[in-house]
């Protein structure tokens, strides 16, 4: 007598993969995105303060004292798997604050892990090879197809001062440091790594985090 052969967990993972995908094409294409609550306007911010905006999930947009920093820039209406015309991957809640075209010059990007909702490729792309980025360990790689070229990858401990004097904008000291978290972004790749961040300049100090949710942690 033949016995049916059990289901895999590989077979289990594909059939729950496709099941997310239909409810995403069927349901969540139809969703609309609600409207940003505020709208921030950097071009009117103080650059002798230190002034920051939610712009959605772990995206904040902060002038340091005139050095502008964007943390995990994520500005389009889904992330996941980029295919020509379209993306396979969850659909944002909410629009961002600010559109790409409304963002001021961003002198420093933060990554803070390669996971779809914080490293997304396809924003990162909008920048060019004058943004510099810090990032965590083994996540570099990811931007090779990006014209993002000044990219310094900070394990836990580590510190980096960038110098924008260039822009008459002073110094910027980055310290890595370690986080409740997890750095994967595929199923196999999970020797990537994942940072929090402190920005320390003229004696203030800011701090994020690689948890979406409160990533602005403190200002002090």
């Amino acid at each position: 007598m033949h016995t049916p052969e059990q289901p895999t967990l590989q077979s289990r993972r594909v059939r729950r993969w496709l099941t997310h995908l239909w409810r995403e094409w069927t349901i969540e294409s139809w969703r609309p995105i609600t409207p940003a609550f505020v709208k921030p306007e950097p071009l009117r911010w103080n650059d002798s303060e230190v002034t920051a905006a939610w712009i959605g999930h772990a995206t904040v947009l902060i002038n340091f004292f005139g050095i502008i920093i964007l943390t995990d820039p994520v500005l389009f209406p889904r992330v996941g798997i980029r295919l020509p015309g379209f993306t396979i991957g969850p659909k944002r809640l909410i629009a961002p604050a600010l559109q790409f075209r409304e963002l001021p010059r961003i002198d420093l990007i933060l990554l803070s892990h390669a996971h779809f909702d914080h490293f997304d490729l396809r924003t990162l792309h909008c920048f060019d090879e004058d943004t510099r980025v810090i990032t965590a360990p083994n996540t570099a790689d990811l931007l090779r197809w990006t014209r993002l070229r000044d990219i310094t990858a900070l394990r836990w401990g580590e510190t980096k001062v960038l110098n924008f004097d260039q822009q008459t904008k002073g110094n910027v000291a980055i310290s890595a440091f370690e986080v409740r978290h997890w750095g994967a972004r595929k199923q196999r790749d999970d020797y990537r790594g994942y940072n929090g961040y402190v920005m320390e300049r003229n004696k203030r100090r800011i701090l994020t985090r690689a948890n979406g949710r409160r990533a602005l942690a403190a200002i002090r």
